[in-house]
C-alpha cells in the first residue's frame, strides 16, 4: 500500500474512533446525569392520606392466559385499601377470557370486560383502554400490562409520590426479565439508547418538550385525563404510552417518569424471535416512522455501532487500538451503568456490540416486513401505514 494512501487511511481510522469515543462519552453522562435525577419508587415512603384516594387498574389484555391471572392476584394484593381491577379481554383467542371471568367471580374488587370486536379507527389496545376507562371508578387510572407483577405497596408508593409532587401523569421503568444473554445484551443497550434519547429527567419541567413513559405501569389522574380529548386523541397511536405522556403534559398536566426496580416486574420476550416479531411495530412505526429509507439509515446506524471496534483489527496501530479500547470502556460502562441503574444485571453490558447488531437485523426485518404489508399488524389486526400516520402525535 503506497505510504499516502497508509497514512490516509490510519488518519480515518483513528478520526473515526476518536467519533465514536466522543459519542460513547456523551451517551455516558447522559446516563450519569440520569441516574442522579430520577427518583426511585422503592425510596418512597407510603403516606397513609394516600389511601383516601380510589385507583383502578386496567390491564388490556389479549391472548394473556399465561399470565394473566398471576398479575391480577399481585394487583389484589396491594397494601392500598382502594384498589379495583379491571381487565379487558380483548379479542382473546386464548383462555384469557374464561380466567377474568372466573376471577371476577371470586372477588368483587374485579370487573371483567369483553370485546368482541374492534371499531374502525382504533388500535386494539386503545380501543381496550377505553372500554376499562369506562368500566373503572378510581380518581387514579393504573394501565397495567397483563404480565406486570407489582410489589405489595407499589400502588400506595406511587399515588403518595404523585400526590407530594403534584403530579398527573406517572410512569415507571420496570425490572425485566429477558431471554438469555442476548435479550439482556439488547435490553441493556436500549435502556442505555433511551437515556440518551429521552433525557427522561427533563419530563417534568414544563418548559420542554420531553416526553417518555413505559407500557407497563401508566399512572394517570381521572381529572386530567378528563381535561383533555382523552383517548380518541390517541386512538391510532402506536407508542401509546409515551402518546399519554404527550396527552397529558401537552394539556397542561404535570408529568414524571420513576425507576421501578423491584416495584414492577414483567418478562420483556421469552426469546428473540418473540423479540423481533413483537418489536414489529414499534420500530417500523415509531422510529421509523413507516419510512423504509428511514429504517435502514437506523439499521446501518446500529450496524456501524456494533462492528466499529472492528477498526482495531483492520487498523491496528497504537492510536486506533487505544481510542477503540476507550471507546469500549465507554460503551460498556454506559449500558451498565444503566442497566444497573434500572435494577438489572450488568454483565450482559459485555455484549453492547452485539446488541446492537441484534437491534439492526430487528430493525431491518421490521421495515420489509412493514414495507410488504403497507403497515403494522397488531393484535391480529393489520393497520395501514398511512392511516397510522396521520394521526401520529409521537415522533423520535
Amino acid at each position: 500500500m503506497p505510504a499516502r494512501v497508509l497514512v490516509m487511511t490510519e488518519f480515518i481510522a483513528t478520526l473515526s474512533a476518536g467519533v465514536f469515543c466522543f459519542l460513547f462519552a456523551t451517551a455516558l453522562g447522559a446516563t450519569v446525569v440520569g441516574r442522579r435525577r430520577l427518583a426511585r419508587l422503592a425510596e418512597v415512603v407510603p403516606d397513609p392520606t394516600a389511601d383516601r384516594q380510589s385507583i383502578s387498574i386496567i390491564s388490556p389484555a389479549c391472548d394473556e392466559a399465561d399470565s394473566i391471572e398471576a398479575a391480577v392476584q399481585s394487583w389484589l394484593a396491594q397494601s392500598h385499601p382502594r384498589v379495583q381491577v379491571v381487565v379487558v379481554d380483548d379479542r382473546s383467542t386464548d383462555r384469557t377470557g374464561t380466567i377474568i371471568d372466573r376471577v371476577a367471580a371470586t372477588d368483587s374488587r374485579v370487573v371483567a370486560v369483553h370485546i368482541r370486536e374492534l371499531p374502525s379507527g382504533w388500535l386494539g389496545k386503545l380501543n381496550a383502554m377505553r372500554h376499562g376507562i369506562a368500566a373503572a371508578t378510581g380518581e387514579w387510572l393504573l394501565i397495567a400490562d397483563a404480565d406486570a407483577h407489582l410489589g405489595r405497596d407499589t400502588v400506595r408508593k406511587a399515588v403518595t409520590y404523585a400526590t407530594q409532587h403534584e403530579r398527573d401523569f406517572l410512569s415507571v421503568i420496570p425490572q425485566v426479565r429477558t431471554a438469555g444473554f442476548l435479550g439482556d445484551a439488547v435490553w441493556n443497550v436500549t435502556l442505555g439508547l433511551f437515556n440518551l434519547a429521552t433525557r427522561p429527567w427533563r419530563i417534568p419541567n414544563p418548559e420542554t418538550s420531553a416526553i417518555g413513559a413505559s407500557g407497563a405501569f401508566l399512572l394517570v389522574r381521572r381529572a386530567a385525563l378528563e381535561r383533555g380529548p382523552g383517548l380518541e386523541w390517541l386512538r391510532l397511536e402506536v407508542a401509546d404510552d409515551y402518546g399519554m405522556c404527550l396527552l397529558i403534559k401537552s394539556h397542561g398536566g404535570s408529568a414524571e417518569l420513576l425507576v421501578g426496580r423491584e416495584e414492577v416486574v414483567l418478562t420483556w420476550y421469552s426469546s428473540i424471535g418473540e423479540m423481533a416479531r413483537r418489536m414489529q411495530k414499534n420500530f417500523y412505526a415509531i422510529t421509523g416512522r413507516f419510512s423504509l429509507v428511514r429504517s435502514l439509515v437506523q439499521a446501518v446506524a446500529f450496524a456501524v455501532l456494533g462492528l466499529w471496534p472492528l477498526l482495531a483489527l483492520l487498523v491496528p496501530t497504537p492510536a486506533v487500538l487505544g481510542l477503540v479500547g476507550l471507546g469500549l470502556l465507554l460503551l460498556v460502562g454506559n449500558t451498565w451503568l444503566a442497566s444497573v441503574g434500572f435494577g438489572r444485571s450488568g454483565w450482559a453490558s459485555l455484549g453492547a456490540p452485539l446488541g446492537f447488531l441484534l437491534i439492526a437485523l430487528i430493525v431491518v426485518r421490521s421495515a420489509l416486513i412493514g414495507r410488504r404489508i403497507g403497515g403494522i399488524e397488531w393484535r391480529g389486526e393489520r393497520y395501514a401505514a398511512a392511516d397510522l400516520k396521520a394521526r401520529q402525535h409521537v415522533r423520535f
